[in-house]
């Protein structure tokens, strides 16, 4: 798609169509290697969403994959969404659905950029069964963001608006990498639904989930394990806020979620980016408030400019997380007194406690791990 768009609404691109709706279940639907989506408007004064599949999908579905690949290129005055599967959908199940496409962001854009394989928003309760994303999500150095991000390998942005199901025995393999600025706009912090900071927050399964007690249960229940082997890689700016980038999520503020299985992480973990407000990268989670049970992670953490870093999580939104049976292992950039550079150091069974994380205080069961899974 080439050349402007005027609207004050909204704009939709489909790799299938539209929206799917009517009574299902829906089964078989792909978008081949050759669907690829390039969208490069010139002036764009709407918000713009891109979906492989579609836009809304409706009733339970079996089966569907995107393959193409999608380009965001051009300018954007608001903001801008973009997914593998669709835009949000109502309440079903979604069982085998996949994304292979790459997502590439080279685009000035005035409002917010969301991400994600399988949804831009995890509004809704919706149960994942054997999902995955293999495709890299890149947003490129020249890319300008006036709010926040939240890129996640199935989910950029979770906030629950009914009973919420679980994802159940889901990966990620993709590498998400943010090369560009964001926080840029000169309007005010909204206090209202993501827009509460300019949060840069990047993830394995999640960018972000939501925390709002006096709202609606905003639950992530994962079940069954989840695995993200995919690079999570911070090397832009955020001149307006904080950046949060997790193995698993990016910044998880939702106490009452559950996680139950083995949750692992062999993704690299790098933050060489610099932002406004202190910034936290984890194996697991960059910042979070929920306990960690069951977490095995194996990876290089090289995160000289976060304030806190940690192979289980950068940092704790309160004092009450607690870690249970989690393993740690790989490799860490630690400073060099002698010379005052970074150095790569191995994680062990002598060393390992130094490098969990800076600030949980009741660590109950945690091993060390020195071999990849």
């Amino acid at each position: 798609m080439l050349g402007e768009s005027n609207s004050t609404t909204a704009l939709y691109v489909g790799g299938v169509c539209l929206y799917v709706q009517g009574k299902g279940p829906h089964n078989n639907v792909y978008n081949s290697e050759k669907g690829d989506i390039l969208v490069n408007l010139s002036k764009c004064v709407s918000n713009v969403t891109v979906a492989g599949i579609t836009n809304k999908f409706q009733d339970v579905s079996n089966d569907v994959v995107n393959h193409g690949d999608i380009t965001v290129k051009g300018n954007y005055d608001k903001a801008v969404y973009v997914t593998g599967f669709c835009y949000a959908s109502n309440n079903y199940v979604r069982t085998r659905h996949g994304n292979t496409g790459n997502f590439l962001i080279d685009a000035k854009i005035g409002g917010t950029l969301v991400m994600g394989g399988m949804y831009n928003f995890g509004n809704y309760g919706k149960n994942f069964v054997d999902c995955y994303n293999t495709g890299n999500f890149t947003v490129t150095e020249n890319t300008e963001v006036g709010k926040g991000v939240y890129i996640g390998g199935m989910i950029g942005y979770f906030e629950a608006t009914s009973a919420t199901y679980p994802y159940s025995n889901c990966y990620n393999s993709g590498n998400i990498s943010f090369k560009g600025k964001a926080g840029l706009s000169t309007e005010p912090v909204e206090d209202t639904s993501y827009n509460k900071e300019y949060s840069i927050c990047l993830g394995g399964l999640v960018g972000q989930v939501r925390n709002d007690a006096t709202s609606n249960p905003d639950n992530l229940n994962v079940t069954d394990g989840f695995k993200n082997s995919g690079k999570i890689e911070f090397t832009g700016s955020n001149p307006a806020g904080p950046v949060f980038i997790g193995g698993v999520v990016g910044d998880m503020a939702r106490a009452s979620s559950s996680w139950t299985g083995e949750i692992v992480n062999t993704g690299d973990i790098i933050f060489t980016g610099t932002c406004k407000s202190n910034g936290y990268a984890g194996g697991i989670f960059g910042r979070t408030t929920v306990a960690i049970p069951n977490a095995v992670v194996y990876c290089k953490l090289n995160a000289p400019n976060a304030a806190g870093a940690g192979f289980v999580t950068g940092s704790s939104r309160t004092e009450t997380v607690k870690a249970t049976n989690c393993k740690v292992g790989g490799y860490t950039m630690v400073m060099d007194p002698m010379d005052e550079s970074y150095k790569e150091a191995q994680v062990d069974s002598s060393n390992f406690f130094n490098y969990i994380f800076g600030g949980v205080t009741d660590w109950t069961g945690i091993t060390d791990y020195d071999g990849a899974t």
